[in-house]
């Protein structure tokens, strides 16, 4: 990054590289949840555009604004810094809407699914569900086909937190189809439907016991791994602690 910054003519001639380079920095900086480091590099990433003295509505403006908004929803909702997350959904919502046609599906929905995840984080579910139907009801074809595949166990969260029990089996149903169409495999995902058939069938006083249960055969080790998208083993804990 410090070398390319020495020679401004070449970013200007070619950004590509220098905002790559930035946006591997903020990845590490998410990796390492080194949230205090990220702000200064997003801000440099704000700032390309008019320091450089790039095309406001070039396809590569567009989809740095793009690819800017989703690391930093990122940084929000990975950090609990949701009343940040959902100020900037307000900035975000307003740039897809002046160029519906220039928003590539991929960037789409992935910001419809952090706006998804920050309101259930938010434990405002009925914000969460409104994009998640963004998702669920548009056919995306195969475009991120992962993102299409948790928005589908968010989806059955939700539905599972607002005691909808009865759309959460026609949801759990859908989601099996949804993974066998599109032939998809996400980490523990047997563990994972098995556990909503569960709930949707279980009284209210069993739900802490079929939470724990869920939380020790998905992540057995102490530091198991979670899913790049969605903060399963959190929640696990949380409603087997009630």
């Amino acid at each position: 990054i410090r070398l390319l910054e020495r020679f401004p003519h070449r970013i200007q001639e070619d950004p590509h590289s220098y905002v790559t380079a930035i946006g591997n920095k903020i990845g590490l900086y998410l990796t390492e949840k080194k949230w205090k480091a990220i702000p200064a590099l997003i801000e440099k990433m704000r700032e390309v555009p008019s320091k450089y003295k790039l095309k406001s509505e070039s396809r590569f403006t567009v989809r740095l604004w793009l690819r800017l908004f989703n690391v930093e929803l990122e940084m929000y909702r990975d950090s609990r810094q949701l009343d940040q997350g959902i100020t900037l959904m307000t900035e975000v919502q307003q740039f897809i809407e002046k160029r519906p046609k220039a928003i590539p599906r991929d960037y789409l929905l992935l910001l419809y699914y952090q706006f998804a995840n920050i309101f259930f984080l938010k434990k405002d579910y009925t914000k969460s569900l409104r994009w998640l139907n963004e998702i669920i009801n548009v056919n995306f074809g195969d475009t991120r086909k992962d993102i299409q595949c948790y928005a589908r166990i968010l989806n059955l969260m939700v539905h599972f937190e607002v005691k909808n029990i009865i759309v959460l089996r026609y949801a759990l149903d859908s989601c099996r189809r949804f993974l066998k169409k599109k032939r998809i495999n996400i980490y523990s995902q047997k563990e994972l439907l098995s556990l909503f058939s569960k709930l949707s069938h279980a009284n209210p006083d069993e739900y802490p016991a079929i939470f724990k249960k869920a939380r020790n055969e998905i992540y057995p080790a102490a530091n198991s791994q979670t899913q790049d998208y969605i903060d399963v083993k959190g929640w696990l804990e949380e409603n087997g602690s009630r």
